[in-house]
């Protein structure tokens, strides 16, 4: 199947950091599919790599047109956000992700992030701390330490 090889090729540019060709590959697998919500996903992931935040955000809507219930295209658009200083746009996002994933850890740092970039503190400490009670202490190390240090400085703690 055509669609899936250039999906596949994107897929394999995309690791070897061939970012543009990714790109071209992604999207003529969307031209051959228009409703292939992971090649938008992958496309919009490679677009916000190369800092091309609207382009990204437009994938990641049209993933979720295709699929409302996929979390992680909630969960990247809300980065776009971020990075954009839209902290309320951000916060809409991440709290759509974690309905979906109640325990979507990493949704609710970023929230916390969002939430400080509104200087609403309390809930910043209350996105960091149900981030700790998600995440797996195995993994983000730096994120953990991270929130830890957020909930001190938050708190006038430190």
């Amino acid at each position: 199947q055509l669609v899936k090889a250039y999906y596949n090729r994107g897929i394999a540019y995309g690791n070897l950091n061939q970012l543009e060709r990714a790109i071209q590959d992604y999207t003529k697998a969307i031209e051959l599919n228009p409703e292939y919500a992971e090649a938008y996903y992958n496309r919009g992931n490679t677009y916000s790599n190369l800092n091309q935040l609207e382009r990204a955000s437009r994938d990641y809507t049209k993933v979720i047109e295709i699929k409302p219930g996929f979390v992680e295209a909630y969960y990247n658009r809300g980065n776009v956000y971020l990075n954009l200083n839209q902290w309320e746009r951000a916060i809409q996002n991440y709290k759509k992700a974690i309905e979906l994933n109640p325990q979507y850890a990493k949704a609710y740092n970023n929230c916390g992030i969002a939430y400080e970039g509104l200087n609403q503190k309390e809930k910043a400490i209350e996105s960091y701390r149900l981030f700790l009670i998600y995440v797996d202490p195995r993994t983000m190390a730096k994120q953990i330490e991270f929130a830890k240090e957020r909930i001190l400085v938050l708190s006038g703690e430190k």
